[in-house]
């Protein structure tokens, strides 16, 4: 009778432990996907913040050529105006 009782106690020792290894497991594989979540968020953010300046720089590039081609018009309608004057 002993000897059942104590393989009982040993098999639900057994069973603890490996319910203790199971739920560590899980800690360390919930910890190992929050980290790898962490650094795609930021690996992303950092991406987005890249295309965030190069898309401003193209912006700007794109503002200083449409500021000139503004000024030779606003040169060439002065140009033709002082043309009119001239003719009349």
């Amino acid at each position: 009778m002993l000897a059942v009782q104590d393989e009982a106690n040993r098999s639900a020792g057994i069973r603890q432990e490996r319910v203790e290894a199971l739920e560590r497991q899980h800690r360390d594989d919930v910890c190992a996907l929050q980290a790898q979540t962490a650094q795609e968020q930021q690996s992303l953010l950092e991406e987005y913040s890249k295309r965030q300046v190069l898309r401003a720089a193209e912006n700007a590039e794109l503002v200083k050529k449409k500021d000139y081609e503004l000024k030779a018009l606003c040169q060439e309608v002065m140009r033709y105006e002082s043309q009119l004057e001239k003719a009349k």
